[in-house]
This record gives structure tokens, sequence and C-alpha cells, in this order.
């Protein structure tokens, strides 16, 4: 399984064709690719995402509080898309929500920073203890903590120097 947090940014939509790319080359038949997404550029996944994986389903996780306004639609959203993609045929799993409500939004070691009960949901969704799971934007490393406590293998990076000694801190602090 991959499970990341893409940059929600327009200078991130040319990396969306590598991206999917990588997810084709690297999941076993039926792995899943689940990601987070911003809304503003929801055509733009759905393009490139499908060229070369196959649609499985929309997820969301929701907070309560404030966010920050999203402009210029001045609408302040409090809920973050999920894209769930498959390689291949999508395979049986038991069943799931596909909406969650996050008890708090997290954001002291990143700025796109995802909570550690939010990114433990979608694990336990997707995935099962000793699957391996992959994060290639990797930010914060919250999923590479969420897959140690769910018992889970990773392997993860992220193109910033910054990001990555600090993932290796915290992981090495579990």
């Amino acid at each position: 399984m991959i499970l990341t947090d893409i940059p929600y940014n327009k200078d991130f939509l040319p990396e969306l064709g590598d991206l999917t790319e990588f997810a084709a080359r690297v999941l076993v038949d039926g792995g899943l690719f689940v990601t987070a997404v911003g809304k503003a550029f929801l055509p733009d996944y759905f393009a490139e995402f499908g060229k070369r994986l196959e649609w499985g389903w929309e997820s969301s996780t929701t907070w309560q509080g404030d966010s920050p306004p999203h402009y210029p639609r001045n609408c302040v959203s409090r809920f973050t898309p999920w894209l769930i993609y498959s390689k291949g045929k999508w395979v049986r799993r038991g069943f799931w929500r596909d909406r969650y409500e996050c008890p708090a939004k997290e954001k002291d070691l990143h700025p796109w920073q995802k909570s550690q009960p939010d990114v433990e949901h979608w694990l336990r969704c997707f995935s099962e203890p000793g699957d391996l799971v992959c994060d290639p934007c990797a930010g914060s490393f919250t999923t590479a903590e969420a897959c140690f406590l769910q018992q889970r293998r990773f392997i993860g990076c992220d193109c910033v120097e910054e990001n990555v000694i600090r993932g290796q801190q915290r992981i090495a602090n579990l």
C-alpha cells in the first residue's frame, strides 16, 4: 500500500505523473494507492491517477474547529478528501467507513502534518499487520510512526532533507 499526503499546491501538479507511474510500478496487483489531496485540483488528480490506476473510492477526514480559508472561494473547509485507487482489480477487504472524524489536528512538526489518529484509521481500513506501507511524501513521518504502532512495515522518503532528519529522529524515539 502507498499511503501519503501529497502537497496540495499547484507546484506539485507536474509531479503527479511520476507519482502515478511509481505507484503502478511498485504496487502488487490489488495494492492500494491512498492519498489525501487538496480540493482545488481534484480534476487534475482524477485525470492523472486514472491513467495507470483503477478508481476505487473517495473518503474524507473531517474535524471540528477553525481552518484557514480557501481563496479565491472564501470557503472555510473542515474536511480533507482521500482518494483510493488500486493497481488492477480492487481486492475485497472488510467493511470501512468513507468518512472519519478526527479528534484533533496536529501541526507541530510540519505545516501539512496529518494527525496520528487520522493516519492510523486509514492504515486499519486498508492494510493488515505486517503489510509494507510506503509514503513517498513523508513530511513529518506520521505514517512511519503510525505503521510502527499498528505493526506495519514502513518505507518512506521526502525531498526536503530537514523533514527526513526530523523523521529519523521521530522514529528513533519510538
